[in-house]
């Protein structure tokens, strides 16, 4: 679980690096959809947006994010909408 005292969470699904950004007041969260990037690839694994959508959800769910940013990029400028 992430803990911070910082003002909100930027959540980034795409292949961005934090070196590639400076945040005082953000944590940053990056993920790999899955079947992307490091992620596991599940041949059994539905890939539609609402299920990449909905382990989104339950990640942040998790951490107890409560203000989130999201910056995302290609497919992931779909799911955002889900």
């Amino acid at each position: 679980m992430m803990e911070s005292r910082r003002s909100g969470l930027i959540l980034f699904e795409s292949r961005c690096t934090k070196k590639s950004f400076e945040f005082n007041d953000f944590s940053l969260l990056a993920i790999d959809l899955i079947g992307f990037g490091d992620s596991s690839k599940p041949q059994n694994f539905s890939y539609t947006m609402e299920n990449q959508a909905e382990i989104c959800k339950l990640v942040l769910d998790e951490i107890k994010a409560n203000k989130v940013h999201i910056v995302s990029h290609s497919m992931g400028g779909a799911i955002e909408y889900y």
